[in-house]
């Protein structure tokens, strides 16, 4: 079993209304990510922060930086600001483990640790996930999730 140092990862997004994007936008260092009722403009994973107030600083250079690449949010309408807290660790733990708890054979598909690339890690690492998962309900296991 694999016990890895965990630390926090601070986010910061602004969540904005601006009808004309339509397209998902992702580089180094800004995103932009279409939700039902808004867009979610973000850009920080600051490793070992553990702050949770917005930085106004911090929101002009993602609403800047993602102006730029994206230049339909010029117009855009800020609805909110939020500030929170991710787990990170060296890398992601994706992995079958098989443990024997109170006599029973069990299988637990761990998927932890994506810290601020969950977004643009989930599709691929979700169906790892899912046939890691098969591949304990075919051995037999009782699959836990």
């Amino acid at each position: 079993m694999t016990h890895d140092y965990f630390y926090g990862v601070e986010f910061q997004i602004i969540r904005v209304r601006c009808p004309a994007v339509k397209h998902f936008f992702i580089d180094d260092s800004s995103y932009v990510l279409l939700n039902d009722d808004c867009v979610i403009l973000g850009g920080t994973a600051d490793k070992n922060c553990w702050n949770t107030a917005v930085n106004p600083e911090t929101a002009q250079r993602i609403l800047h930086a993602n102006q730029e690449n994206v230049p339909a949010l010029k117009s855009c309408e800020v609805i909110s600001h939020h500030v929170g807290l991710r787990p990170g660790r060296s890398d992601v733990r994706l992995e079958l483990e098989r443990r024997l708890i109170s006599g029973k054979k069990v299988s637990i598909v761990h998927n932890y640790g994506h810290g601020g690339s969950g977004v643009t890690l989930f599709w691929g690492c979700a169906l790892d996930a899912v046939s890691l998962v098969w591949k304990a309900l075919k051995e037999n296991d009782t699959a836990k999730l």
